[in-house]
Parts: structure tokens; C-alpha cells; sequence
């Protein structure tokens, strides 16, 4: 067999086989694919190493040394075709970072990097969608493959998962019927706009929280920062330094300047959440620092601008609680400048399959299962659902169907029970099974009952609880007071 000469790179010759050449010759040909890719790892020797590995390899790789920076990049493009994150850093964890992304319907591959593999930690990860978890250190062979493994699952269309030409919508938000091509379009007029206040209201699981990220990132301000934050979730001690921030020495534990949400969102968004929890004491500090445009942090004296769009959001109808003194009027209005309306998924239920088909796509790919399919009678009991936790419930039914559905065609039999005594066009079994005893029943109770499980079901929200029952809110607050429930 005849031999090839090549020469190295101290200039002598040496001999190789053809086909050892050959292999030589694939093994250095097989590059990846040049898509966008993710480096996250606090440890800069380390992400530079990853990021010129998979460079070399045809790789476009964009290096972020948080979790928080990750999350913004992968958030604010839809062209990112693999996430590679470190588990251990400082703030937000890998972990954190592939939770958060998963809750908010983003599927893009994330590849979990880590030192300390265990069982547990695999378990956790493949449970929120991650492809593998490589444990360090590890060769560069070994790196590109999984890389290129990954690769192979991530979606045709981005990170959403579907075109707009194949399912109907505005970024991640999906929807065909009127009363959500009427938020699209609002959300269009938008997006050159430099806006200072949107409030987006609408119930709980409808998608609040999702409006305000695509306000961000198909607006003008897409190259800035977002900030987010849950105001129900801040202890009222601890608002003021969470917002504003707080100088070294301001109280005991001050150990630190540290820069509050107003300061850290810049010139971009902050998106306060659930904005109807705040105090009144905290509505006042809000309003003041919205009408003047200026904050001071926490033991400071310093005026600092306020040049961040404000985007809030709430289940609550706040302006019949600021025309019932439960919220401050001025701050509503300061608020609802602009004004955004999730709906209810009862109110867009020609959105169901569209939206049941999406989930079901995107847990089956997620969970490496075959591809699911709704069924006549399953999509009938969807139809006639009352989705009181909107488009939240109906995600994590379809996430529950691809788990523990064996089949690829879903039926009525694989949803759970709640929804399987649903029938398009007729009731739930629950008239069926709701029997007259024989010695009779207090209507009152039947009453009382159904008042507080409808309660109990909307978290408490009483719009939502009156439209589960079919009667107005003033009829349902009557039969609150009756009940001694008000």
C-alpha cells in the first residue's frame, strides 16, 4: 500500500498511511455548526478556554461570566442555540438559571458544568430539561462532542421553539384569536416607543410576567438592562434597600454599598410584579420617587436619576381599589400610562389546542419523549374546562401528560381526573354526582361550600371567583358577606 509524506512542525518528514490520513483529515473537518452559543463560568481562565475551543470548531460563542448576564443574553436573543453554564457561582446558580428559563417557556439546550457530578444533581438537572451534565475536568474531544449532541435538540426556530409562520404570535406570547391579535398589536405600536410607566393587568397565569419580557426585548430598550422583582415577596423591611439600594454603614448588617433595582436597571426596564402587595407606606415612597425622577439609596444623600421604564403588574383590578381607597389613585394613574390586558384563557378559548399542541412539543423534545398528540376526546375536555389557572394550569397538565402518558396519542383517560369528567358541550360530573340525600341538605351549605372553593381555587381573587360561578362580582361579595367570608 502506498504511503503519503507529510512534514511537522520541526520540519521532518514523517510517513502516514492513507487511511490514517483520511481519519486525520475527517476527525479535523468535523466542525460544529456556526450557531450562537452561550459560555457562562465566573472562572475566566476557564470560560476563555471554552469559549476558543468552540470557537475553533466554527462556534459563535458570546462569554458571560454570571448567571444573571447569562440569563439577559439568552433572554434578549432568540438566535442562542446552546446555553453552556457553570453550577457553582456566585449569585444566581447553573441551576437557577436553567429553572428560571424553563418556567419562562424558553427551550433552549443548556449543557451543566460541573466538578462535584452527583446523582441527585443529574436527577434535578434532567428534570428541568438540561441535555447532560459534563463533569470537570474533561477533554476537548469530549467537550465538542456533547456540544454537538446538544446541538442536535435545539429548536429549528430559536428558542421559543416555533416560527410565527407556523403558530400565530409576537415572540414568545402564542395566540389566533381576537382578543390576543389585539394585545399583539398594541404591543406593535410599542416598540418605538420611549414609554416611562405600562401596567399590564390580568389573572393569575395568564402571562403577565411574559408580556413585560417581550415589551423588552422587541423594544428599543432591548440592548439594556431588565430587572425584575416580585414585590410580594420582599419583606416590607427590606424594600427600600431591595429597590433604592443602601450605602455602607446605612444599617447593622450594611456591610457594602450595594446598588438597588431603580440603579441596576439603568436605562432600561424594571419590571416590579405583583406591584397591588405594597404597603400603603410603600405606595407613598413609590409615588414620590416617580413624581420627583430621583431616589436616594438607603443612608445616602445623593439624588440619583430615575431613567428606567417602569412596567408593573397585578391580578388585582387596581383602579377599583384606588376608587375604593385600598390603593393610592395618583400612583395608579402614574402607573397606567400605558395599559396592557392578559386575558383569561377561558376568554381566547380557541388559543387551547394551539397552546396545548406548543406544550406538549416542547416537553416531548424536552424529555426526550416521542412527539405527543391530543386526541378528540381529550382536546373536547380541554375545550370545556374552566382554566382557573389559565395558561400556567394548562402548561403543567400538558408537562404532567407527556410525563406520565405511555402513549403518543393523549385521551381524555390520560388527563387527570379533574378534567376528565369534562365534556364539550355538556357539564362536568359534577351535576352527575352531586346528589339530593334523603333526608334532605341546607342550601346555605351547598352555597357556603361552593363560595369557598371558589375562593380557595382563584387564590382569593374575587372577579375570577364570580366569573367560576357564572354570577357578578357584587353578587358574589353579597354572598361573602353572608357567609361571614368578607
Amino acid at each position: 500500500m502506498a504511503s503519503v509524506t507529510a512534514f511537522g512542525s520541526s520540519g521532518q518528514a514523517r510517513v502516514e498511511r492513507p487511511a490514517a490520513r483520511i481519519l486525520r483529515l475527517k476527525s479535523m473537518s468535523t466542525q460544529l455548526p456556526p450557531v450562537n452559543i452561550v459560555v457562562c463560568d465566573d472562572d475566566e481562565r476557564l470560560r476563555r478556554s471554552l469559549v476558543r475551543t468552540l470557537s475553533e470548531q466554527g462556534a459563535h460563542c458570546i462569554a458571560s461570566p454570571t448567571g444573571d448576564e447569562a440569563l439577559s443574553v439568552v433572554r434578549s436573543r432568540s438566535d442562542i442555540g446552546l446555553l453552556l453554564l457553570d453550577l457553582i457561582m456566585p449569585g444566581m446558580d447553573g441551576l437557577q438559571v436553567l429553572e428560571r428559563l424553563r418556567r419562562e417557556g424558553c427551550s433552549v439546550p443548556v449543557l451543566l458544568l460541573t466538578a462535584n457530578a452527583t446523582v441527585d444533581l443529574a436527577v434535578r438537572a434532567t428534570k428541568l430539561g438540561c441535555v447532560n451534565v459534563m463533569s470537570k475536568p474533561y477533554g476537548r474531544h469530549e467537550l465538542v462532542a456533547q456540544v454537538r449532541e446538544a446541538l442536535a435538540l435545539r429548536p429549528v426556530h430559536g428558542n421559543g421553539g416555533a416560527s410565527s409562520d407556523e403558530k400565530p404570535g409576537y415572540g414568545r406570547l402564542l395566540g389566533q384569536s381576537s382578543v390576543m391579535q389585539e394585545l399583539f398589536q398594541r404591543l406593535r405600536k410599542m416598540e418605538k416607543l420611549q414609554f416611562t410607566a405600562v401596567h399590564i393587568h390580568g389573572e393569575s397565569g395568564t402571562g403577565k410576567e411574559l408580556v413585560a419580557q417581550e415589551l423588552h426585548k422587541q423594544g428599543i430598550r432591548h440592548e439594556r438592562p431588565y430587572v425584575e422583582v416580585d414585590c410580594s415577596t420582599v419583606p416590607e423591611p427590606l424594600l427600600d434597600s431591595t429597590l433604592f439600594g443602601h450605602e455602607r454603614g446605612a444599617f447593622t448588617d450594611a456591610r457594602a454599598t450595594r446598588k438597588g433595582l431603580f440603579e441596576l436597571a439603568d436605562d432600561g426596564i424594571l419590571f416590579l410584579d405583583e406591584i397591588g402587595e405594597l404597603s400603603a407606606a410603600a405606595q407613598v415612597k413609590l409615588l414620590r420617587v416617580l413624581e420627583a425622577r430621583t431616589f436616594r439609596r438607603v443612608g445616602g444623600s445623593r439624588n440619583l436619576p430615575v431613567r428606567a421604564a417602569i412596567v408593573t403588574a397585578t391580578n388585582r383590578d387596581l383602579e377599583l381599589e384606588a376608587t375604593q381607597g385600598r390603593f393610592r389613585q395618583d400612583l395608579y394613574y402614574r402607573l397606567s400610562v400605558l395599559h396592557l390586558h392578559t386575558p383569561a384563557l377561558r376568554e381566547r378559548r380557541e388559543d387551547i389546542a394551539l397552546l396545548a399542541d406548543h406544550f406538549l412539543d416542547d416537553f416531548s423534545r424536552r424529555y426526550r419523549r416521542s412527539r405527543r398528540r391530543l386526541a378528540p376526546d381529550a382536546l373536547d375536555s380541554l375545550l370545556a374546562y374552566g382554566w382557573p389557572g389559565n395558561v400556567r394550569e394548562l402548561r403543567n397538565i400538558m408537562e404532567q401528560v407527556v410525563v406520565f402518558s405511555a402513549r403518543p396519542d393523549v385521551h381524555r383517560r390520560d388527563l387527570p381526573p379533574a378534567l376528565q369528567s369534562f365534556i364539550r358541550g355538556g357539564t362536568p360530573a359534577f351535576t352527575d354526582t352531586l346528589q339530593l340525600p334523603e333526608h334532605g341538605i341546607r342550601l346555605k351549605d351547598v352555597e357556603r361550600s361552593l363560595v369557598e372553593q371558589a375562593l380557595h381555587r382563584t387564590e382569593g381573587n374575587q372577579s375570577a371567583a364570580a366569573r367560576l360561578l357564572d354570577i357578578s362580582r357584587h353578587t358574589f361579595r353579597t354572598l361573602m358577606k353572608r357567609y361571614d367570608l368578607l
